[in-house]
């Protein structure tokens, strides 16, 4: 059996402002879906050290993912510096 998503489960946080008040947004918008009754809390983000720092702060025990575009940007800079050109 494969899960299905539910495609209006997903919501996005996006904002310019302090660590602080970015965390308190995220935070905000778990409690709105439910994060105490979840059973896994996601948090999506472009792998920056102070991200996984702000949703472990507001939202412990959440799965941290690295979107797919950051990561491939990360993959390519250990390739460049391992010396390999074709990746």
């Amino acid at each position: 059996m494969w899960p299905v998503r539910n495609p209006d489960s997903t919501t996005y946080v996006g904002a310019i402002e302090s660590s602080e008040l970015f965390g308190l947004c995220i935070y905000q918008e778990a409690v709105r879906w439910g994060s105490q009754q979840a059973h896994k809390i996601v948090v999506l983000t472009d792998g920056a050290r102070y991200n996984k720092t702000i949703a472990s702060t507001h939202l412990p025990g959440a799965v941290n993912i690295i979107d797919l575009y950051h990561a491939r940007e990360h993959l390519a800079g250990l390739a460049k510096s391992l010396g390999i050109h074709d990746a």
